[in-house]
């Protein structure tokens, strides 16, 4: 996986938590995010990232590989 950008947005009201597994973007392996918007490192994680984003709202980070 080569650093990737992402933009994660709810589809629907009800749903305000985003979950983004990384199998279902073709890694199993750590990673690091960037949130790109606010210019903050979120940390790394395995598995996957879970995020608040309100309706209407997006989250914009950066997927990078850690090696």
């Amino acid at each position: 996986m080569a650093k990737e950008k992402y933009i994660l947005t709810p589809k629907a009201p009800e749903v305000p938590q985003i979950n983004s597994l990384w199998c279902s973007l073709g890694n199993t392996e750590k990673v690091s995010v960037r949130d790109l918007w606010h210019q903050k490192d979120l940390g790394e994680y395995k598995g996957g990232f879970w995020t608040q984003v309100p309706y209407h709202g997006v989250t914009f980070v950066k997927i990078t590989l850690v090696e």
